[in-house]
């Protein structure tokens, strides 16, 4: 029997309608477009991999082998999860080699805890003890910090295991009756923790060129449209690289550094002052020159994973119509515990019933909202949804939606190395899953996703002239990023 798709994934009412999207000329018609592009992964790879290489050998007596100006390339984001992600592959190796044993999954996993409790968890607090020392020696803030952000994590995991592996643990339980996507699931977290090497198709400096073509081209198929890109996972470095490629389009855009609070501006590492503000995500916005800023407001959202998150409100006056709307763009946590969906639906509630005015600007809501399957993501969305103005909007896939049928019930893949990638059925379609959203409470004329695959050589793959071809590098995920974008066509107040 087929498993019904939840409705979150694939409401009721969306009527696909084809692959691409048709070209519309009207005057009257705002496009918006939400992406999470996916930051450079590429900044601090090589550091990363000696990392995880020096963590595998499990010997803290070994000489620790970043020097100081690549430790420096490290975010805050990598020195507070590499030890747990670490962590995370020494569970699921010996897990996956207790399960091909027969032993039950709940067996498998009691004993897993116990070796490491017993026999790994004293090694990674060896290593936190050399990292708090480095601390305390260190004078340069920059390096210090980073050193104390190591010791905590690593201490974390040493000292309480069972709240260290809490959060992968729920994502094994979840599918623990399904062999196929354990096992994948855990070969993904075993390549993750040894800090697999990054694909270079995957670098920032290859996906870019395909990733803004496919952004471009979208923008061109409605000339007379005003239009925004909701973007998610730029960095200072990827935002200088869209506002050259995207010159001509004379856009004005709005980006906030996630770390520092501050409109974002390139910096390297040496000239930080906050810590990881160089490579930090930013809250980004681009407004097509119709449409003229009259109000702007940034607000953090609750985290767990220690990165900080954020939504971004903008009012605008759309030139061509002389009305009023907003755009929200929201980045929600990943990491799933603590209450984190309830006090994240709070806060963007509270944040949007303000800047509308109880709802009185009209409004059009997205991004990458990080709400998973299998960890009460539907009900997430339903209390989100269910206080005015939100109750009011409509989905962007609900009526007509354009898709390729192979990613028409996903809006995330993940790329090679990710543990937590997503598989694919007997037909070449991407595991059902919604991670990101788009809601308006505007007149909706279509929604539509894009995959943006393309070849070894960096040229977009069209799903409709070339579909063997696109299915292919698909199943490569040959992706301009690990998430597909997202689009929705409206009408202007």
């Amino acid at each position: 029997m087929t498993k019904k798709i939840p409705n979150y994934i694939h409401p009721h009412n969306l009527e696909w309608c084809g692959i691409l999207p048709p070209s519309i000329k009207r005057t009257d018609i705002v496009l918006g477009l939400y992406y999470n592009v996916l930051c450079p992964q590429e900044r601090d790879a090589e550091a990363r991999h000696k990392f995880y290489a020096w963590i595998s050998d499990m010997n803290p007596s070994a000489t620790f082998p970043l020097k100081n100006e690549e430790l420096f390339l490290c975010s805050p984001s990598t020195c507070k999860g590499i030890a747990n992600k670490a962590f995370y592959g020494q569970l699921a190796n010996m897990l996956l080699k207790l399960l091909n044993q027969g032993i039950t999954f709940d067996l498998a996993l009691e004993k897993t805890l116990e070796y490491l409790e017993n026999e790994i968890s004293s090694i990674y607090i060896k290593m936190g003890e050399i990292f708090r020392q480095r601390e305390n020696l260190e004078q340069l803030t920059s390096l210090k910090t980073r050193y104390q952000m190591l010791a905590d994590s690593f201490e974390g995991c040493g000292n309480d295991p069972k709240k260290a592996l809490s959060y992968v643990i729920r994502k094994y339980e979840n599918v623990k009756n399904d062999k196929e996507k354990l096992e994948a699931l855990l070969v993904g977290s075993i390549e993750k923790g040894r800090g697999q090497k990054l694909r270079e198709l995957d670098y920032w400096n290859h996906r870019k060129k395909p990733l803004i073509k496919m952004i471009q081209e979208t923008i061109d198929s409605y000339p007379n449209a005003p239009f925004f890109l909701a973007l998610h996972e730029v960095t200072p470095e990827s935002l200088g690289d869209l506002q050259e490629a995207m010159g001509d389009k004379n856009l004005h855009w709005l980006s906030f550094n996630n770390i520092s609070g501050k409109e974002t501006t390139i910096l390297t590492p040496f000239d930080e002052i906050l810590i990881g503000e160089s490579g930090s995500h930013t809250a980004t916005i681009g407004l097509s020159p119709e449409l003229e800023v009259k109000n702007t407001s940034i607000e953090y959202l609750p985290n767990c994973s220690g990165t900080p998150r954020t939504i971004l409100g903008v009012e605008v006056r759309n030139a061509k119509t002389g009305g009023n709307f907003a755009i929200f763009s929201a980045h929600t946590d990943y990491l799933v515990q603590d209450d984190l969906y309830s006090k994240t639906s709070e806060t963007i509630q509270i944040f949007i019933k303000r800047f509308t005015r109880n709802g009185a600007l009209p409004f059009v809501f997205g991004g990458d909202l990080n709400a998973f399957e299998g960890m009460l993501g539907a009900q997430y969305l339903d209390t989100l949804k269910s206080q005015i103005p939100l109750s009011n909007t409509i989905d962007y896939r609900e009526g007509k939606f354009y898709s390729p049928k192979e990613i028409i019930n996903a809006t995330f893949i993940g790329h090679h190395r990710d543990d937590y990638k997503m598989a694919f059925d007997e037909h070449g379609n991407v595991q059902p899953n919604a991670l990101d959203h788009i809601f308006l409470s505007l007149e909706k004329i279509l929604g539509f996703r894009k995959a943006g695959v393309y070849d070894k050589l960096g040229s977009l793959v069209d799903p409709v002239k070339e579909p063997v071809k696109f299915k292919k590098y698909l199943q490569e995920r040959n992706t301009t990023s690990d998430h597909f974008m997202n689009g929705v066509l409206f009408v202007s107040p």
